[in-house]
């Protein structure tokens, strides 16, 4: 199976919309991950642009736990004997959780449309399908 890149028209449009959700995030106070920031040094809100032309092509949200935590759910996972009653896997699956429904609800007050994604890839994620009629924005200053 070989990638196919979207077209470009459709590339802006999705770089347009990750721009507009990532302000409603910042504008709600939430940390956001860089994009170009290393995953173990940052926690936060994160939104990822799929450029691909398939199905799974597209804007996600998804919050970023501490490396720390992560580094125990993913150390708590490796054991031997994996117990899903882990205190770390415990803790971190009601994190993500938590973070990912303020996430969507901070995204669809905003007037984002989004949904659950339906990729096994990307557990704990959103899937942004629409930004807010006319580019407003709650937070605007009145003209």
């Amino acid at each position: 199976m070989r990638y196919e890149k979207a077209t470009p028209g459709t590339c802006r449009a999705r770089d347009r919309l990750a721009g507009r959700a990532r302000n409603a995030l910042a504008a709600a106070g939430l940390p956001l991950m860089s994009g170009d920031l290393d995953l173990a040094l940052g926690a936060g809100a994160e939104i990822e642009v799929d450029y691909g032309a398939d199905a799974a092509g597209g804007v996600y949200a998804t919050w970023r736990l501490h490396p720390q935590l992560a580094r125990a759910a993913a150390f708590a996972v490796s054991a031997d004997d994996v117990d899903d009653q882990h205190p770390a896997l415990l803790f971190s699956g009601s994190v993500a959780v938590a973070m990912v429904r303020a996430i969507g609800t901070i995204l669809t007050a905003a007037g984002f449309a989004v949904e659950e994604a339906d990729d096994e890839y990307r557990p704990f994620t959103l899937r942004v399908t629409g930004g807010p009629p006319n580019g407003h924005t709650p937070w605007s200053d009145p003209e």
